[in-house]
Formats: structure tokens, sequence, C-alpha cells
């Protein structure tokens, strides 16, 4: 079971969740259910650095996407940035992203190596 830590900052209308240890799809769903009920920000970054995701099936991906399309367009028109130096993570995070796009989110996904280059997509025009 991994933990999320969650700071949220509706000033830069930004959420940081910083995940560790071995994260799995109940995690992040129940962590989607309690973020949801509250004021949510468009901007949020999932720090993988922490997360262990040896035993994260590819499958969940595809659920993690459906669960996650639920609960997107209240945030329409924000972006999403998954970070992780870490080469599986950064597929599933890959993969993520081509199973966002097949639900259509209203939220723009990408993966980064660093938080600092996730922080500037987000912050761009």
């Amino acid at each position: 079971m991994a933990t999320i830590k969650t700071s949220i900052d509706h000033q830069k209308n930004l959420t940081i969740n910083i995940i560790k240890g071995d994260l799995d799809l109940r995690d992040i769903s129940e962590h989607f259910t309690d973020y949801y009920r509250g004021k949510v920000t468009s901007n949020v970054i999932w720090d993988l650095t922490g997360a262990d995701l040896d035993n994260f099936p590819s499958e969940d991906v595809r659920c993690l996407a459906k669960i996650g399309r639920k609960f997107s367009d209240q945030r329409k028109g924000g972006k999403t940035a998954l970070v992780t130096p870490h080469d599986l993570a950064f597929a599933l995070g890959r993969m993520f992203m081509v199973f966002v796009e097949m639900e259509n989110f209203p939220v723009g996904v990408k993966i980064f190596h660093k938080r600092d280059k996730a922080m500037q997509w987000i912050f761009e025009g």
C-alpha cells in the first residue's frame, strides 16, 4: 500500500501528489474519490519518484484512465503531469497517455523525468 501526500495551492491552481511505496489501483481510486469531493485545481502533478510500480499490472493502467475520465470534466482545460525518473514508471505513464487520448480527456497529460520540467509545462502559456 502506498501513501499519497497531497498539497494544494489554490493561488497557483496546482495540486501536487507525492507517492511513496507500493502503489496499486485501489490507492489511486480512493484518492480520486476523496480529492474530487473537495475544491479541485485545474493542474495536478503526480510525483512517482518514490513509488514502487513493480507490481502494478499494465492492465490497471487502462482502468486508471477510465476512472480518471469520470472525474476529469471538473478540471477541463487543465493539465496533469506525471513525474518519475524510473524506466518502468515512465513506460506505464506513456501507456496511460495513450489511454487518456482514447478516453478523450478534457485535460492535457504528459510525463516527465524531472519535476521542474513538469512545472514549466504546467505554467507555460
